[in-house]
């Protein structure tokens, strides 16, 4: 039954779009009236004047839904109904992952290549495994190169057939080969490729131009990476100029080619090349870089990085079924629609009484009329956002879900018991399919813990699927267990080289509390649900564990049932067997959950219950804990089919299959969140502990560590822009700090900031006072400063009457100092002025990310209320003769003819200032203003701001001179060593960037530098 409907969409030739929409209904939210066709297996790539046209790779005149996107930054993706317009000799991918909007340009990301993993109980249902991507950019002459590439690469069908899969045989490479890459401009396709499967299933492939195999599979990656990192030397010597080179600011450079797509995206301009210079050999000869050439390098890094994100071998997707549920929910979906129909059919009465209702089958697609984007399970989708543009346009044959996890099906014989001497020998496929969830994406020490909506990081569904045939009937079995961070508000911060930081409790208990319970809420298709929690109850993971315990007990929900082992404790020594302890322990639970069994059309069991096993990472311990689970319940499933158990024959290829198949799957899930290979895994894939594990073990602790002290920054970035999570304001955060905020903390900072902001207007405003606004600002901690020896976040508070200036400690929630400020006694407001604390980073010398503005007032009529914790404190008014003596000490360094002269011609000296810098736009977007005025820059807030505070002080009797806002920079430059301790300032003039950074010293300049180049 179909739920939408849309217009037939009238024929055109090729450039005519199609109207949609005709019901006020969006293209994503309309179907066709009749069962909408699977995802096209085989796309064509054709460039046209007009845009990229993208078509089904099929023969014939008929006419067909075309999805046609526009050259330009833009690329905006449209429909239109045309003859096929493919033809032999285009070249032709298995998918698209979506359309990547950068500084510059756009690019099309697409599946050049895919191999097929098996299938899945069923020949038609097919699962394929992402191997190589490209990059296409959208631009014609660019994209005609890109697809004459890719033509070349392809040659033939880009789906590998099934035989060339063999997660036995695979080939990997170092990532130190990408050293030879050949970097291609821009103009070119920007391709991943490699001539073996993943690992596992399929191993990471080479980022090489010409791949070598690799000696041993699981040798960590870290060396040959960190000196590719460190390498840059060798391209400077190329572009033949020192290290780092002046870099002018953006006012002073020529205009990009491309002005109006820089225009559009402010963001770009703050964004500095990531390699401290162009890589392109037509910059060199000790030219200066162009922010069109800077934003360029910047986008190819952001390019490379996001390709080898989606073919390091965990993307999975098929075409005709869903992958992102597994058969018990499948069951559950039908079963309750088989439900409601039976309400309905008996609401109809007699008019309905032949009608015969469906027989529910266990593998039933649930909403097969639906678009396959439609009935996938959303928190499994990992190009929901690049495929934005598409869903726009309602070309739901384009949309391609792909899931990140692991897939690996393998077959192990066993003999069926009889008293004949040769018994039958009967096939058993084994398969695990596991699931990641990408609500809360992210890599280990990055993403940690719960954000605001109850989504944990490296929440993973693994589920072990057993199918065998006996007496003419196909078993399949099914057993599904999950994993995820412990959801309480909880980090592991790496100050620097430590092998084993120790974990902290950002929030309150309480806090994670009420997060917790929504959790477990959103889990309730795993109800009932036992925690298993592996984590340390003594040493360093202490604080963690026994705040979950506590949490996790004070429940009150029967659905959630809570135990722990200490699994370092428990099998110290290399002790792995007492993991039976914990199976024995939990016999009763396996007893009440039980599995998913069907037998033919019929179901026989249901799995009424879920394991949520967790360690720190969800990494090494869980996976070595889920295997032995899975494997207790595999004998279990083979008993249940009349077959030996794995224990009842010792070591045979039953176990052999099913250690591997589990090894390669903690292999996976543990390369997507860490980086490298599982811990532990000898156990999991030998079922025994031995010395050459632990100096495995050892290496992959190396590269982990260099990983997450390096290599995890600036991916964690591309990570959150590619989802969705943040825009291009996340490069420009990443150059300024090395590092991007979570955007789960993001919006937890802004709640506290107005909260902030309500808590001073509650006391410092008098009874019956209305505020007018309030603001965030970054401000000297101490009054009559530009800059300090230390800074901090100010409330500004506007009333009819007065402004106050509130000093504020977000740790006690308190105001520790109110300056009452009467607006009569305003005397100026510089506004629009640049207020540029450092000149290391282009993102901290942009204008118009750092503005502010510098509010002058007679004191005249002062009052300040401190507050210093104290039972005989009181707030107390502090005399105007006592700011005028303390004036010239408030800082120290700077004379106060100095500071006196800094404030213009005509200011009085019994005058006092307070000198305010803007909070980023992109970790402020909450608190600025009562009315939630949009701002797109800081430059934007500074005069939301000012403009409040005109209107107010217009208001009142007081008159408002001529030049009561003047435009003039506060701070044009302000130099500073990296230790952030000791300041230069020049006041009075202005000083060029170029000059500052002549002035920065040259080791603060190599320190930053190194460490961006090894960031990136």
């Amino acid at each position: 039954m179909a739920l939408f409907g849309h217009q037939p969409l009238r024929e055109g030739s090729i450039g005519s779009m199609s109207e949609l929409g005709a019901h006020g209904l969006p293209p994503s939210l309309t179907v066709p009236a009749v069962p909408h066709p699977s995802p096209h297996s085989k796309l064509a790539l054709i460039s046209t004047p007009e845009g990229l046209l993208i078509a089904p790779a099929a023969t014939g005149g008929e006419s067909v839904e075309v999805a046609r996107i526009a050259w330009g930054k833009e690329g905006k993706v449209g429909m239109m109904k045309t003859r096929n317009p493919y033809r032999a000799g285009h070249a032709t991918v298995p998918g698209i992952v979506g359309v990547l909007h950068l500084f510059n340009l756009s690019y099309l990301l697409v599946v050049s290549t895919a191999v097929q993993v098996g299938n899945l109980l069923d020949p038609s249902r097919t699962i394929y495994c992402v191997k190589d991507v490209t990059a296409i950019p959208l631009e014609e002459s660019k994209a005609n190169a890109s697809l004459k590439l890719l033509l070349r690469k392809s040659g033939g069908s880009p789906l590998a057939e099934e035989d060339e899969y063999d997660s036995d045989s695979t080939t990997d490479t170092e990532d130190g080969d990408a050293a030879s890459i050949v970097e291609p401009d821009v103009a070119q396709a920007v391709t991943l490729s490699s001539t073996s499967a993943p690992q596992g299933t399929l191993k990471p492939p080479s980022i090489a131009v010409s791949t070598t195999p690799s000696a041993s599979p699981e040798r960590p990656k870290a060396l040959p990476d960190m000196a590719r990192r460190l390498s840059f030397w060798r391209k400077v010597a190329r572009r033949q100029q020192p290290l780092p080179a002046p870099i002018p600011p953006l006012a002073e450079e020529m205009p990009a080619p491309d002005p109006p797509a820089l225009e559009k995206n402010p963001a770009a301009a703050a964004t500095l090349d990531a390699a401290g210079g162009p890589e392109e050999d037509g910059a060199a000869h000790g030219t200066v870089p162009t922010r069109y050439e800077r934003l360029a390098d910047v986008e190819r890094k952001v390019v490379r990085e996001c390709i080898r994100l989606w073919t390091q071998g965990g993307m999975f997707f098929a075409y005709d079924f869903d992958i992102t549920r597994g058969l018990q929910r499948k069951y559950d979906m039908n079963t309750a629609k088989r439900q409601q129909e039976d309400i309905l059919t008996e609401i109809a009465g007699p008019k309905s009484s032949g009608f015969v209702p469906e027989v529910v089958k266990p593998f039933t697609e649930p909403n097969a009329q639906l678009p396959l984007w439609r009935r996938i399970d959303q928190k499994y989708w990992w190009n929901r956002s690049l495929m934005a543009d598409f869903l726009e346009a309602g070309l739901h044959s384009y949309v391609l879900p792909i899931m990140n996890g692991f897939v690996e099906m393998s077959t192990f014989h066993l003999p069926v018991p009889c008293s004949d001497p040769e018994p039958e020998i009967v096939p058993v496929k084994f398969t695990i399919i596991s699931r990641r969830a990408c609500l809360r994406p992210g890599l280990r020490y990055q993403r940690r813990g719960v954000d605001d909506h109850g989504n944990v990081a490296n929440f993973v569904e693994t589920e072990a699927i057993v199918s065998v045939e006996r007496d003419g009937r196909k078993n399949v079995f099914s057993y599904t267990q999950i994993r995820g961070s412990i959801p309480l508000y909880w980090s592991q911060p790496q100050p620097g080289l430590q092998l084993k930081p120790i974990p902290r409790l950002d929030r309150p208990l309480a806090d994670s509390s009420d997060i917790m319970r929504k959790h477990f809420v959103k889990l309730t298709h795993y109800w009932p649900i036992t925690i298993v929690n592996l984590a340390e109850i003594t040493g360093k993971e202490a604080v963690v564990t026994l705040a979950y315990r506590e949490l996790a007990q004070g429940l009150n929900m029967k659905e959630v049932k809570y135990h722990e082992f200490d699994f370092h404790h428990e099998c110290k020594g290399m002790k792995y067997e007492n993991i039976s302890k914990l199976i024995t322990a939990l016999n009763s639970t396996f007893a009440s959950q039980g599995f998913f069994w069907a037998n033919g059309d019929d179901v026989l069991n249901e799995q009424k219950g879920t394991f949520r096993t967790n360690c720190i990472d969800c990494l090494d311990r869980t996976n070595v804990v889920q295997s032995a689970f899975s494997r207790y319940v595999l004998e279990q499933q083979l008993q249940a089919a009349a077959l030996l158990g794995v224990s009842d024959r010792g070591k045979t290829e039953q176990e052999m299959v099913f250690n591997t198949v589990w090894a390669n799957n903690g292999d996976a899930i543990s390369r997507a969140y860490a980086g490298t290979s599982a811990l532990k895994g000898d156990f999991t894939r030998t079922g025994k502990r031995d010395i050459n594990g632990m100096l495995n073990d050892g290496m992959n602790s190396l590269a982990r560590l260099y990983s997450s002290a390096f290599a995890d920054y600036f991916t964690q970035a591309v990570i959150d822009f590619s989802m969705g999570n943040r825009n291009l304001s996340v490069f420009s955060e990443f150059l300024e700090k090395l590092q991007s905020t979570d955007p789960g903390e993001m919006l937890h900072l802004s709640k506290i900031r107005a909260a902030a902001i309500e808590t001073c207007a509650s006391h410092v405003l008098s009874e019956g006072e209305v505020l007018l606004g309030g603001w965030t600002l970054f401000s000297p901690t101490e009054l009559d400063a530009k800059v300090g020896k230390s800074f901090e976040e100010k409330i500004l508070l506007l009333s009819p009457l007065a402004l106050y200036i509130n000093s504020y400690d977000y740790a006690l929630d308190k105001v520790v100092m109110a300056t009452r400020v009467p607006l009569a006694d305003i005397v100026s407001i510089q506004k629009e002025g640049a207020y540029i604390l450092s000149t290391l980073q282009e993102a901290a010398r942009d204008p118009m990310e750092n503005y502010g503005l510098l509010i002058t007032w007679k004191t005249s009529h002062l009052t300040r209320r401190i507050t210093s914790y104290s039972l005989r404190n009181k707030p107390d008014a502090i005399d105007v003769q006592d700011v005028k003596a303390k004036k010239g000490a408030i800082r120290p360094g700077i004379s106060r003819s100095n500071t006196a002269s800094s404030l213009g011609k005509g200011v009085p000296e019994d005058t006092q200032f307070a000198a305010f810098k803007a909070l980023p736009t992109s970790t402020s977007t909450a608190g600025r203003d009562l009315d939630v005025v949009p701002v797109t820059s800081c430059r934007n807030a500074v005069d939301v701001i000012v403009d409040t505070i005109v209107r107010a002080c217009k208001d009142t009797e007081a008159p408002v001179k001529k030049e009561f806002v003047r435009v003039q920079d506060i701070i044009r430059l302000a130099f500073m060593c990296l230790t952030r301790v000791t300041f230069q300032l020049t006041l009075g003039h202005k000083l060029s960037l170029a000059e500052a950074q002549r002035e920065t010293s040259v080791y603060a300049k190599l320190e930053y530098y190194l460490k961006r180049r090894l960031w990136l």
